[in-house]
């Protein structure tokens, strides 16, 4: 093997490990926010009955921390609107 063809190999493999290293993240980070939806969906669905369509469409687009902020509610409020 020349030094051309080593260096391309390393960087090739140096590549797909940062492209694994990142699609592995995304992939938790979308898991994550996945659970969270859901874990809100069922205390809010739990607490008060059904879960609202525009409370529904909320949960849906919401991201990190806007669902951490309304799991909190969620576990305080009085009512579903109030979330």
């Amino acid at each position: 093997m020349n030094l051309f063809q080593k260096l391309l190999d390393e960087k090739y493999a140096e590549g797909m490990a940062r492209g694994l290293a990142r699609g592995r993240a995304r992939g938790l980070a979308t898991a994550r926010r996945e659970g969270r939806r859901a874990t809100l969906q069922l205390l809010i669905s739990t607490r008060f009955g059904a879960v609202p369509p525009a409370l529904e469409e909320r949960i849906a687009t919401a991201g990190e921390r806007t669902l951490l902020a309304l799991i909190k509610k969620a576990a305080t409020a009085n009512r579903a609107e109030d979330i």
